[in-house]
């Protein structure tokens, strides 16, 4: 479901006031990068990402971000799930909010992304790196070819090439995990999770294959910090496969596992939201858990949504007013807030 026109408003104008984000289209700023010798920046974002907010936030509004964007970039935000971002995020094979694509006015090919929260020191010597050629992909993989038996590399190759779709990713990684079996060296399992969620998931939506490699890091690395989060998508395959009762199982036996952990309440109803999957249900999950973390503001704006999606509007709004109570002037909270009735 698509956030109003109001919220992508105010993302807009919370970071108006740091970095200048183009307001062209992306043929546009691709046109103005390579007349001005500048590469793209584009942010793929999504109204619901919690990171996407952090960066609004924390990193965008700092000088040393927009010195470093205005120098080198033309950057543009896109809405991966509105308008021209979804074709960018099909285009660019985006499987997560906030990615950070660096791309070429030339060629527009990708040189390299960066995805989910990036603090601003790391994000302006990043970007310095790409600019200069150090630390992509190209780099990456020039150097696997002349050390094709440094593991640690090819996990990070491979996990690049997972993220594009590449077709190279199931055996860069597939050797990873042969070469560690007992994930002594802790690559094997994140290897697995990396093919499962965002090669199979994620990408190419092969949910069979999705679960299979699922399943298989849960059975072969079980302890792994990498298999809390088989549960969670391996919920998403199941129901994409028209299993939802086994989705559900799945969910509820993972948040029991942690019952006084909020981020498993939250990450269970959002799905539950998302995907129009067991959404009455996730109610009532979403009050046992503001039980156990009555000041979670996340878990209230996803009890806001499940509301608003069940038709319960007054519920809608009260639950997203606690939201708001418990993170006064959130620019979010506040449109949702209005979006679910409230009045200033």
């Amino acid at each position: 479901m698509k956030r109003a026109v109001a919220i992508l408003t105010l993302l807009s104008a919370s970071t108006a006031r740091a970095v200048t984000w183009d307001a062209g289209t992306f043929d546009d700023a691709v046109a103005r990068a390579r007349a001005s010798e500048r590469l793209v920046l584009v942010d793929v974002f999504a109204t619901w990402c919690g990171p996407c907010h952090e960066m609004d936030e924390q990193v965008y509004p700092r000088d040393e971000v927009t010195r470093a964007l205005q120098a080198s970039f033309v950057a543009l935000r896109r809405d991966g799930e509105a308008g021209e971002g979804v074709e960018l995020a099909r285009r660019y094979h985006v499987v997560g909010f906030p990615t950070l694509l660096v791309i070429d006015p030339k060629s527009g090919a990708e040189i390299d992304r960066l995805m989910g929260f990036v603090a601003p020191r790391e994000l302006v010597d990043t970007l310095a790196r790409f600019r200069e050629g150090k630390g992509t992909l190209a780099e990456l993989e020039k150097k696997l070819a002349a050390a094709p038996n440094d593991d640690a590399l090819r996990l990070d190759v491979g996990t690049r090439h997972a993220m594009r779709g590449d077709e190279r990713a199931p055996a860069e990684l597939g050797a990873v995990i042969a070469r560690d079996p007992d994930n002594r060296n802790k690559r094997a399992a994140t290897a697995l999770l990396t093919l499962g969620k965002y090669y199979w998931l994620r990408g190419r939506k092969d949910y069979a294959r999705a679960e299979s490699t699922l399943r298989d890091l849960e059975r072969k690395f079980p302890a792994s910090e990498e298999a809390d989060s088989v549960p969670y998508n391996l919920a998403i395959a199941l129901h994409a496969t028209g299993r939802d009762a086994e989705a559900r199982a799945v969910l509820d036996r993972w948040l029991a596992a942690a019952p006084r952990d909020g981020s498993r309440y939250n990450a269970y109803c959002w799905l539950a939201y998302k995907e129009n999957f067991e959404r009455a249900h996730a109610v009532e999950v979403a009050k046992q858990g503001l039980e156990v973390d009555p000041k979670n503001h996340g878990l209230w704006d996803t009890l806001a949504e499940l509301y608003a999606a069940l038709g319960q509007k007054v519920e809608a709004r009260d639950a997203e007013q606690r939201a708001l109570a418990i993170k006064p002037k959130d620019s979010y909270y506040e449109a949702q807030w209005r979006r679910f009735g409230g009045k200033p």
